[in-house]
């Protein structure tokens, strides 16, 4: 039945869009928390100390101040990884799958058109729902990226805050 398939696309395309906006909402709130916490850890004067200790330990050639200074490059390069992804999520992609008319319902594509209000109402029932399953898959391939990097963002920024707590404690144990 038409009207069944047309409102399950659509039901299916606002779920799709959902899984869309719920990764964006996660990857900021996940992005706004690492500011936090970096904020949280390091201060201005902490900065300075960070690169004494650093210049100290390869001057000195001491063995713990050098594996200390390497997990901490190590912490901060995860930590900027992990960010990129995170930029990556929040990134908007406009075009993913070419179609061989331009879509009536696609925001990108709608300004495409000289006589937009003709051809909608001119647009069969069938081309309509053909569109909105067209939306879902290029919103599917969105969703996919965007959680492929969220889980990438997630790891490299984890991988960075338990090394940044495991180097603070090991600095305070050493000094």
């Amino acid at each position: 039945d038409r009207i069944t398939l047309k409102q399950d696309a659509l039901d299916t395309l606002d779920r799709t869009i959902g899984f869309v906006r719920n990764c964006d909402n996660k990857a900021s709130i996940f992005t706004g928390f690492i500011f936090a916490v970096v904020a949280m850890l390091i201060k201005d004067d902490d900065i300075s100390t960070i690169r004494d200790y650093v210049v100290d330990s390869f001057t000195s050639k001491s063995t713990n101040g050098i594996i200390l200074s390497i997990g901490m490059l190590a912490s901060f390069i995860c930590l900027i990884v992990g960010l990129v992804f995170f930029v990556f999520v929040l990134t908007a992609r406009l075009s993913v799958h070419k179609r061989k008319t331009e879509s009536l319902i696609y925001f990108n594509s709608i300004y495409k058109h000289k006589n937009y209000e003709e051809e909608f109402r001119s647009n069969t029932e069938s081309n309509y729902i053909s569109d909105v399953i067209g939306q879902i898959m290029n919103n599917s391939i969105i969703c996919h990226k965007k959680y492929c990097f969220y889980k990438l963002g997630v790891f490299f920024s984890v991988i960075s805050l338990i090394l940044i707590l495991v180097l603070s404690q090991l600095m305070n144990i050493i000094q």
